[in-house]
């Protein structure tokens, strides 16, 4: 029989009774008390948080990037789409990810 270890009471269970979760794998028995009292709550809001600074540090490099292949294009007298399109994209990512760290 497999069994593994939960990352909680750090029993070993058998393998059909582990679940994988984000800290790891937990049995049946602990992911039941860690719902009663908030930690799955706290794990979601932490995985938002991470996602929402990763969308505000992509949102800025795109613009970063964006701003000065559209002026080096209007120095020669051409406006290209990618570069409009490169700080569109950032603005919205920057938004977005403000809306999850905000949460």
């Amino acid at each position: 029989m497999i069994q593994g270890m939960c990352v909680r009471c750090q029993r070993m269970v058998p393998a059909d009774d582990l679940r994988v979760v984000a800290g790891g794998a937990m049995c049946s028995t602990c992911q039941v008390a860690s719902m009663n009292d908030g930690e799955a709550d706290a794990m979601v809001r932490a995985l938002s948080h991470s996602t929402g600074r990763k969308e505000v540090i992509i949102g800025v490099v795109l613009i970063a990037i964006g701003l000065p292949v559209l002026w080096v294009g209007l120095s020669v007298g051409m406006i290209a789409l990618l570069p409009i399109a490169m700080i569109g994209g950032g603005i919205y990512e920057i938004v977005r990810g403000i809306s999850r760290l905000s949460t």
